[in-house]
């Protein structure tokens, strides 16, 4: 059963999300805390433990969603715009920065309302989701043009001809047709 466009798109979106979410969470505490030893004991007491693991899987599941986005691309799906892929990115990232946020926390809302990091983190995924559109955008681009170049480079199909060989004339009565007739020449001898 082949899947719906929308729903290849919003796998597609919900990966390349899960990179954004990682990639706006760093960045916001970077920029939150740009002292890289209270940025360390911050995040270590709120809990981000296990956020290596969750990186590592934000990064395979945005290589995946590339896949399959340029699977999506070559069998001429359509592409959305930039501010349409923005809008998805940040309709996904923002609750989900969130809600991982609500989940290192112990479900505290206002450890996480109070949290400089979390406020911080939040603009960011808007904007990483930005990014990642117009990134998005460039990469369609390049796939539609690769193809482009792969089906032009691609021969025509071979017509076979078929040549048939000069069939010679045939010597006698053939050679005569339209030709006035006259009598064989008589005898020499009298």
């Amino acid at each position: 059963m082949d899947p719906s466009p929308l729903s290849s798109r919003a796998r597609a979106l919900a990966g390349l999300g899960a990179g954004g979410i990682v990639l706006g969470h760093l960045l916001g505490y970077l920029v939150a805390f740009p002292d890289a030893a209270e940025r360390h004991e911050h995040l270590a007491a709120a809990g981000h433990g296990s956020f290596d693991l969750l990186g590592l899987a934000a990064v395979a599941t945005t290589g995946v969603s590339l896949v399959l986005l340029g699977l999506r691309v070559l069998k001429g799906g359509p592409s959305g715009s930039v501010s349409r892929t923005a809008l998805g990115l940040v309709s996904l990232q923002g609750p989900g920065f969130l809600l991982l946020e609500l989940i290192e926390r112990h479900f505290d809302v206002g450890l996480a309302v109070s949290d400089p990091g979390v406020s911080t983190g939040l603009l960011m995924q808007a904007l990483v989701a930005l990014g990642i559109a117009i990134l998005v955008r460039g990469f369609v681009r390049a796939v539609e043009v690769v193809a482009s170049l792969l089906r032009r480079r691609r021969s025509p199909a071979r017509v076979l001809r078929i040549r048939y060989p000069a069939i010679p004339p045939r010597a006698g009565v053939d050679l005569l047709v339209g030709t006035r007739r006259r009598a064989p020449p008589g005898s020499l001898s009298a």
